[in-house]
């Protein structure tokens, strides 16, 4: 099989292939829902969200880019200990397509690690690069974004009320059938090998996506 992300055949990194394949990595919902590109369905975009930053670190993580190591800090005038999720570039130089999510992820790790600063939430609020109302929407948004720009995605720009521009994506016909070519046995099993047999690993991985988003959350927007 060609790897993701590896070729003009198959150029699709496993973020990607969770997004095209959302209604099958999260459930359907009808309050913080999200539309999809492929079917009417709408899901949870915070399980959506959260599986595609989960999955970008694990797939980079299995590209031999990066490691996680875990470290203990303390809280509250060291009365509380509180453990955290570095992710650690390694020596293997990035293959992921440039404007990809794996991509970005690798190349802040590595920025990060200069300045001491890369645990899993600060590099996820980093690449988020502002707050929002609804990040875990952004989290996809900027995904279908980067998609876009490597002609995955087709998008639309629209001016709301001549000031706001709003982006429309839809689906080429190239994509959606490199959509259903991929199997997605592969990145199931690049999640559920994490989550069965690094179970630790797994927990504070999700616990720090959602703390990065927490901290993204422009509460008076979401309001």
């Amino acid at each position: 099989m060609t790897p993701f992300g590896g070729s003009p055949s198959n150029p699709l990194t496993p973020s990607e292939v969770v997004f095209l394949h959302g209604d099958e990595f999260a459930r359907k919902a009808t309050l913080g829902k999200l539309p999809l590109l492929h079917t009417e369905t709408t899901v949870s975009a915070a399980e959506l969200g959260r599986t595609i930053l989960l999955t970008a670190f694990l797939a980079a993580e299995q590209a031999g880019e990066v490691t996680f190591e875990t470290r203990e800090e303390r809280k509250l005038l060291g009365l509380r200990r509180v453990e955290t999720l570095l992710a650690m570039p390694a020596a293997v130089a990035g293959s992921w397509p440039e404007q990809s999510l794996e991509a970005a992820f690798s190349k802040l790790t590595r920025q990060l690690a200069d300045q001491g600063k890369n645990d899993v939430r600060t590099i996820v609020y980093e690449w988020l690069g502002e707050d929002s109302g609804v990040p875990w929407r952004e989290v996809v948004e900027k995904l279908k974004g980067a998609m876009a720009a490597r002609g995955l995605l087709e998008a639309r720009k629209e001016k709301k009320m001549r000031v706001f521009s709003v982006t429309h994506y839809s689906l080429p016909e190239a994509t959606a059938a490199l959509r259903q070519q991929i199997t997605l046995e592969p990145v199931r099993k690049l999640i559920e090998d994490c989550r069965q047999g690094r179970p630790r690993v797994f927990r504070l991985l999700e616990t720090q996506l959602n703390k990065a988003i927490r901290a993204r959350t422009d509460q008076d927007a979401a309001g």
